[in-house]
């Protein structure tokens, strides 16, 4: 009987417990989206890395919130965040962060970038999953824009990387992406935003060699260089010229497939990419039988000329004027070829623009619409 009442006992003072460090919802503001840009200081003054920090969290009404936008300038994520206490009566929480945008003049000096980058990754509350994206506009700006479809940016910019039937001209985003290949290589593609009036658009990206900005990829490059890296199910977009009208065609690609191949003068790498595609329009009273064998192989001959033609161009940037493995040979060197990997690991960036690259579409056209 004394053992049933001591459990008694302390049944009841466990359920009696509470969080010591409990803060009530209504106290905190919850961080949806931060801009960073280089803070621009008044003439003559002397202030070295420092940063102008632009937060944005919903009201705290249930229905329509908007967004109030705060901004501070610091050296750091963290500190910022803290400083903020004594401009604000409440507590700012970065746990519901879901948008990161960087000013393009940070990433440009890979001091303050690799600064910004180990503020965001060393933060606790912040998921693998937070969009990051580069601008060359102001990033402040960027969060202060209210899109007419959605009150709060952050979960607008997150939307749109998430929705599954967005076009492949934007990179993944997220920082755990980013930052697997920042710790493998120093080089990665960043998602380019451009503000609207009232919206914002993602497309194209910003090339990161060895931690420091080297410029823009645009929005076809960029599609086509996720069809060669295997990170995109849609090539969605493309049109073909045939009898002097234009015939859309969703292409559908597969993993891409790299081979090595042999020659004693050069390294030769080339990508296979295997497509399905549906053309998805032709011409109103058209005379052409899209059943027809003959018409549909000319069709997908045209479609693999021009998609092999993109790719080469985007390849060639890449290579000659970025000089950056955003593709991914190397990491199919070291994986396939390591003893060839070995020997040239040390002195990839040098040997990347000059190695031959080639690229080899096969497309098939599986469906035709649905009117004969």
């Amino acid at each position: 009987m004394h053992k049933k009442a001591i459990v008694s006992i302390l049944v009841i003072l466990f359920l009696l417990t509470g969080c010591w460090d409990k803060v009530e919802i209504e106290e905190r503001a919850h961080i949806s989206a931060v801009g960073i840009d280089m803070y621009s200081a008044p003439d003559g003054e002397d202030v070295p890395n420092r940063y102008t920090f632009t937060f944005a969290f919903p009201e705290n009404k249930k229905d329509n919130a908007k967004d109030i936008i705060v901004a501070s300038v610091g050296e750091n994520l963290y500190s910022v965040s803290r400083i903020m206490a004594s401009r604000s009566n409440k507590e700012f929480f970065l746990g519901h962060l879901r948008t990161v945008v960087i000013g393009v003049d940070i990433a440009k000096d890979p001091k303050s970038f690799r600064q910004i980058l180990d503020g965001i990754e060393n933060n606790e509350f912040l998921s693998r999953r937070v969009v990051l994206a580069i601008t060359e506009d102001s990033a402040g700006e960027i969060i202060k824009i209210v899109p007419s479809m959605e009150n709060k940016l952050g979960e607008f910019i997150a939307e749109i990387f998430r929705r599954p039937d967005r076009i492949p001209r934007i990179v993944g985003g997220s920082v755990g992406d980013i930052f697997t290949d920042l710790h493998e290589s120093g080089n990665t593609l960043i998602p380019k935003i451009i503000p609207g009036e009232t919206d914002v658009k993602v497309a194209g990206g910003g090339i990161i060699n060895n931690y420091e900005f080297r410029g823009w990829l645009g929005e076809e490059e960029t599609a086509h260089l996720l069809v060669l890296k295997g990170e995109t199910k849609c090539l969605c977009g493309m049109t073909v010229e045939y009898k002097d009208h234009s015939i859309p065609v969703a292409l559908r690609p597969k993993k891409p497939k790299f081979r090595l191949i042999e020659d004693e003068d050069n390294i030769k790498i080339l990508i296979e990419v295997e497509m399905e595609g549906d053309v998805k329009q032709t011409y109103f009273e058209a005379h052409d039988d899209m059943l027809e064998v003959e018409t549909i192989g000319k069709i997908e001959n045209k479609m693999e000329e021009v998609t092999e033609q993109r790719a080469r161009a985007a390849i060639d940037k890449i290579q000659k004027r970025f000089e950056t493995d955003i593709i991914g040979i190397g990491r199919y060197l070291r994986q396939s070829h390591y003893k060839l990997w070995k020997e040239i690991e040390d002195d990839w960036e040098e040997i990347f623009p000059n190695i031959d690259i080639d690229v080899n579409m096969d497309i098939k056209i599986r469906r035709i619409g649905l009117i004969r």
